[in-house]
């Protein structure tokens, strides 16, 4: 019996990877999983850049590089493809290549004037395929960032707990005020998603000063922090 094929675009970001997880599951469980990433084309006559040659393979294989790392012993044994062009038209012609049985794939949830402008790949794949799309829904992948951490903390709550921890250390420095705190995040984190929730935790307190890097740790902590003492 032919097993069932089922395609994968990939952006290479965490976005994509609940499609990843899709595929493990019934009815997928069990098809040969086929993995795409879609490189843009390079516009040799962009202002500001340029090229004196167009030369894609070294990207491709950079790209190829890459999503094989982020697949590894995740997914038995997938087909990698690494295309160039437009997502939407070169998935759908990717599908009609392989005999895809379905696709699966996530969903920016752009709407409005943004959707008119920049076009919608879920939709275009959807229109499209010779074969059944599922698209995941944005609101099932901003639910993977609500459930708990692997520390067993959701991110809101530890974003709580590194708050506080820095608002008593700067309570602590009576008479000095901070000029530098150095927080370490797991390796994979949203470093932006961090630094916009910190912002708004510390905002009160009139922390402002916070460097974020990535560090071993399997939480956030503080890794430093520099007090000077405030001149009469």
């Amino acid at each position: 019996m032919t097993r069932p094929i089922v395609l994968v675009p990939h952006d290479l970001t965490d976005f994509s990877d609940p499609a990843i997880q899709a595929v493990l599951q019934a009815p997928w469980a069990g098809s040969q999983v086929h993995v795409v990433h879609v490189l843009p084309r390079f516009d040799l006559g962009y202002p500001g850049v340029v090229y004196s040659q167009q030369d894609d393979e070294p990207r491709r294989q950079h790209a190829l590089t890459a999503l094989a790392e982020r697949l590894e012993g995740r997914v038995e044994d997938p087909v990698l493809h690494v295309v160039i062009g437009d997502p939407g038209t070169r998935i759908v012609e990717l599908a009609k290549e392989i005999g895809a049985t379905s696709i699966i794939l996530p969903s920016h949830g752009r709407q409005g004037l943004e959707r008119l402008m920049l076009g919608s790949v879920a939709e275009h794949v959807a229109r499209f395929a010779p074969c059944p799309v599922v698209v995941l829904p944005t609101a099932v992948l901003q639910s993977k960032e609500r459930r708990a951490r692997p520390t067993g903390r959701t991110r809101d709550e530890l974003v709580d707990e590194l708050g506080t921890e820095i608002c008593a250390r700067v309570d602590a420095q009576r008479g000095a005020f901070l000029t530098a705190l150095r927080v370490g995040l797991p390796t994979g984190e949203d470093e932006q998603w961090w630094e916009d929730a910190l912002e708004k935790r510390l905002a009160a307190a009139g922390i402002e000063f916070v460097d974020l890097v990535f560090s071993p740790s399997p939480r956030p902590a503080v890794l430093a922090a520099r007090f000077e003492q405030r001149w009469a």
